[in-house]
Parts: structure tokens; sequence; C-alpha cells
């Protein structure tokens, strides 16, 4: 899958760290750790109906979604379906594979 990656504006900081606030896995961080991290931070753009991870692939990157609708696929079954308008906040998805060094749990 191709990815179109450019540097995150600051201007996008409040959406980061909102759902980031929302992260049960994230939520803990200090004010210092989460500016550390947005300054690491990529925009990535992905067309429609491209994967943008695949199960069981190592983990490289969390993602922070913006906008769009996206499926959840585990063993060929869609499990949920976010669309961030029903959402409320930007969902995120990707952490679990980068904090406990695990293989992908979905494709998305």
């Amino acid at each position: 899958t191709q990815k179109d990656i450019s540097p995150v504006c600051q201007s996008e900081f409040p959406d980061i760290r909102e759902a980031v606030k929302s992260n049960f896995l994230l939520s803990h961080l200090r004010e210092s750790q989460l500016d550390e991290a947005m300054s690491r931070m990529e925009l990535v753009r992905v067309a429609e109906g491209n994967t943008i991870i695949k199960k069981d692939e190592p983990g490289d990157w969390y993602y922070i979604v913006q906008s769009g609708v996206f499926d959840v696929v585990v063993n060929d079954q869609v499990v949920y379906t976010y669309a961030v308008d029903e959402v409320g906040a930007n969902p995120s998805f990707g952490e679990l594979a980068l904090l406990y060094s695990k293989p992908r749990a979905a494709t998305v």
C-alpha cells in the first residue's frame, strides 16, 4: 500500500491531544512526553479502499484518524467499522503492536 506521508502541522496538535487522551493505553502520558511524541508524528494519507495495516505484520506506526470510514477485519470478518463523524472524536489504532512488540491483531 502506497502512503502519502508529510509532517504534522501544529494546528493538528489539539486533535492529536484529544485522541490520545481518550486512548486508555496512552492517556497517562505527561505533557512533555506527548509533546515529544507529536514532534515525531507524520500525516499519512491513504486512498479509499487501501489497507493501512495487515494482521500479523509487525507494528511500526500508531494511527490517529482525521477523517473517513474504515473497517477492522479479523479472520476475513469485519468486526468493526469506524466512521469519524459517528465516533465524535478521532479514533486511533496500532498502539498495541508498538507497546507490546507484537504483530498486528487486525487488518484495517
